[in-house]
Formats: C-alpha cells, sequence, structure tokens
C-alpha cells in the first residue's frame, strides 16, 4: 500500500535499536521488468531498482502526453487514481 510507512530495526554487535519512515509508491510501468532488461540486455538483477524508477517515471511522463496507460494510477502522481465511491 502506497504512504509512509514506520518500521524499527537493531542490531546485536553494537546493540543500536532504530526507527525509520520510508515512503512507498505503487510501481506503475508501460512494460514489464524482464522487457526492459531484455531491450536493454541486461542479464543480472543488480541494477533492478534503478531500471524500475526509470521504467515508473518514464510511464509518467508518457501518460501525461497519452493519457493512462497503466489501469488504475494517475498519470501525474503515479499513485493509484481515486476511486468513484456511491
Amino acid at each position: 500500500m502506497p504512504g509512509l510507512t514506520k518500521f524499527a530495526w537493531s542490531t546485536t554487535n553494537p546493540v543500536v535499536n532504530k526507527t525509520d519512515y520510508v515512503s512507498f509508491r505503487t510501481f506503475a510501468s508501460a512494460i514489464s521488468l524482464q522487457d526492459a532488461r531484455d531491450r536493454l540486455g541486461l542479464k543480472t538483477t543488480a541494477n533492478d531498482e534503478r531500471l524500475r524508477t526509470f521504467m515508473a517515471a518514464a510511464t509518467r511522463e508518457v501518460e501525461k502526453i497519452t493519457g493512462t496507460l497503466v489501469r488504475g494510477c494517475s498519470p501525474t502522481t503515479g499513485y493509484p487514481a481515486p476511486t468513484a465511491t456511491s
């Protein structure tokens, strides 16, 4: 689910307890991750996070011009589009 998420983590040597926050977005792309890897000739998954970021950004930019490509996501924010309630 997109939004700000709180998580806690700790280590044992040295003992460290931390709380942190991370913002999650819904990933939306016009093509699959495997299609992007194949097109770019990538053989490993080492750069998948970076590739996903570029794919999502490219999809958002294209959707600003063409309209919705990925159902359920807003073309301007990349977040799920609001649904009408009755």
